[in-house]
């Protein structure tokens, strides 16, 4: 089988955007009831109730399911809909290049003859709200988001969290890259593939990400022969260590922008991976 396809994934929140996206849905002026410290201070109080209790909590749905909560009729997020986290996906602060270097970063890999009739896809992984990632300009460039998921009822009113993705899924998603699962919605994630058969070998696989919550599937590609690019602010401490201890390839600044050293280690590694797919 040829693997003619190379994946670059990533993380959302501080490493494609400037701030948690959930940010742009409470800066819209739409819930005058809660403000967004008062949400997470809840979401917080609540996880330290549940540890104190000796339970195990998930943050993901710590978080999650408190927007289901608080849309109900009366609630301090009530008007909360479907519609609306889509329109506010359009107002999320993204960093400098984003969406941009989605489309150029195609168009220069292309533009090298060297790299034949190799495929670049892009991916989202995220613990933030797929329906923002959907109404963002980011949406088209996608070959999948995979993020978290509700059940709506006919009025797009969130009623149950369907689906949460945390830190340890991502590494299950990572196996839905691999093995085409994104690709063929008849592949479940499950299914035994040989490895010489799998879509897109782990080591075709980019992953970018900003941080701790990114160590399990840096650690899956790193055991993999995949790369993985951590992006920092101007505190750079965490992933330098990250780095240090081998559980990422390297790190750069979060500047997206074409010429930024970002830019062109993102382009130098994608023709090392193609010169390797096509000798």
């Amino acid at each position: 089988m040829e693997h003619k396809v190379i994946a670059l994934v990533y993380d959302f929140d501080k490493t494609l955007s400037l701030r948690d996206m959930q940010h742009a849905l409470f800066e819209r002026g739409w819930f005058p009831h809660i403000t967004e410290a008062e949400f997470w201070q809840e979401v917080d109080q609540r996880k330290k109730r549940e540890r104190e209790a000796f339970r195990q909590v998930d943050p993901i749905l710590i978080y999650t399911s408190l927007f289901v909560e608080s849309a109900r009729p009366g609630g301090p997020l009530e008007g909360l809909t479907q519609a609306r986290f889509a329109e506010a996906g359009d107002h999320i602060h993204l960093l400098a290049g984003i969406p941009a270097f989605f489309g150029q970063i195609n168009h220069d890999f292309h533009q090298n003859p060297a790299n034949g009739d190799i495929t670049l896809e892009h991916y989202i992984l995220s613990a933030g709200i797929a329906d923002m990632l959907r109404g963002s300009p980011l949406d088209n460039y996608m070959a999948a988001i995979d993020a978290c998921e509700f059940l709506y009822d006919a009025n797009g009113v969130p009623i149950s969290v369907s689906y949460a993705m945390n830190p340890t899924m991502k590494t299950g998603a990572l196996f839905k890259v691999n093995k085409g699962c994104y690709h063929d919605s008849l592949i479940d994630v499950n299914t035994k593939i040989p490895p010489s058969q799998r879509r897109v070998p782990f080591s075709h696989i980019l992953y970018f990400g900003d941080g701790a919550t990114d160590v399990p599937a840096m650690a899956l590609l790193k055991d993999r022969g995949g790369t993985s690019i951590l992006v920092h602010g101007d505190d750079d401490t965490i992933v330098k260590r990250l780095v240090e201890e081998g559980r990422a390839s390297t790190h750069f600044r979060y500047d997206y922008r074409k010429g930024s050293p970002l830019y062109n280690e993102v382009i130098e590694r994608l023709n090392s991976i193609a010169q390797k797919i096509l000798t």
